[in-house]
């Protein structure tokens, strides 16, 4: 079998990783780089357990499962990172975590090393893509136009080239609904979030804060700052519903968003002043229409697949995305549950 796999975010690089290493043939396309968009620019927050309850809890679980494996079996892996999360605010009473600023105080303790972690995800993607390609699979720089059935499967139109597959997988995030197929898909929003990352002479606590602001004082309501282990931090807030412009890479952060972003998140840690580096980022979540992920064939048309609209759990869910498409695929039995995931199901159809 030859599938094709259109995007090399983290889901497309995780479903090229599972397929290939089954002794699939895969052709991962992407239109600039691997992890040039979301998955470059996430926060790589990882939890176990805090989908329980929802749709996608079994896959939020699967996934940090998997992300603590590849930790160990990936080269040049992912950078995770066991951590504390504190939910903290400005209070007067209660706990005061060393580094927080003035006046805030630790509300509750969210999560514990065994619960909580961190990844880098831009790390993530190119060793998922890396371990693809050294299995077998191919990555091709290039942009899908349309795809068109073909004798046996699928043709996929390129702006410069065509190519056929029995398979073809959509894995393009919020520019999934920008590629011609036959018939209508489920619709994929895009919510934009803004970040900033800091570099920092060596690495912070492995300590998540996820703040709770007062809007007059911090200029937003929360804010969510994430110590990686290479001595980076990643601040995040400030996201909104967003149309995708054509090209990805042209994603970038609202007019005055970074200026908030940095004084609030100062006000919460101010060793972040002491910075030698301070990097503006944006980038483009894709959501599906009911919350959960698409994750499955589409109906009608055999051959045509869909991994997309995981929203801010992307990062999280990717492993285990990629495992599940593997498995539905090839024939295999899924280690959970798909049928949350369909995207024939009618909340996915808005």
């Amino acid at each position: 079998m030859r599938v094709l796999i259109l995007g090399a975010g983290a889901i497309g690089a995780s479903c090229a990783f599972h397929l290939a290493r089954r002794g699939v043939g895969v052709t991962l396309v992407e239109r600039a780089a691997p992890a040039c968009a979301a998955s470059g620019k996430a926060g790589g927050f990882l939890a176990l357990d805090w989908c329980d309850g929802l749709p996608r809890g079994p896959l939020a679980r699967r996934g940090f499962a998997l992300h603590a494996a590849l930790a160990g079996e990936v080269e040049d892996g992912p950078g995770r990172r066991p951590v504390d999360t504190l939910l903290v605010a400005p209070a007067r009473g209660g706990e005061r975590a060393p580094g927080l600023g003035r006046g805030f105080r630790v509300l509750e303790r969210i999560g514990t090393p065994e619960t909580t972690a961190l990844v880098d995800p831009a790390r993530l993607t190119r060793a998922l893509v890396e371990g693809a390609v050294a299995a077998g699979a191919r990555l091709r720089i290039g942009t899908a136009v349309a795809l068109e059935p073909a004798p046996r499967g699928w043709r996929v139109l390129l702006e410069d080239a065509a190519i056929e597959a029995e398979a073809v997988v959509l894995a393009l995030g919020p520019w999934t609904g920008r590629v011609r197929v036959p018939g209508s898909l489920p619709p994929v929003g895009a919510l934009l979030g803004h970040s900033l990352r800091f570099e920092l002479a060596a690495p912070p606590p492995p300590t998540v804060f996820f703040a709770r602001l007062d809007p007059a004082r911090h200029g937003l309501h929360e804010l969510e700052i994430y110590p990686r282990g290479d001595g980076s931090v990643v601040v995040a807030g400030l996201s909104r519903p967003a149309a995708p412009p054509p090209d990805p890479t042209a994603v970038g952060p609202d007019r005055g968003a970074a200026e908030r972003l940095l004084e609030a998140a100062r006000a919460v840690l101010p060793a972040l002043a002491a910075a030698r580096r301070v990097e503006p980022r944006a980038c483009l979540r894709p959501l599906s229409a009911d919350g959960t992920p698409l994750i499955g064939p589409l109906p009608g048309r055999p051959g045509l697949w869909l991994a997309t609209g995981h929203g801010p759990w992307g990062i999280l869910e990717a492993p285990a995305t990629g495992e599940l498409l593997a498995d539905l695929l090839t024939g295999a039995s899924p280690r959970i549950d798909a049928r949350a995931f369909d995207p024939a199901r009618p909340s996915a159809a808005g």
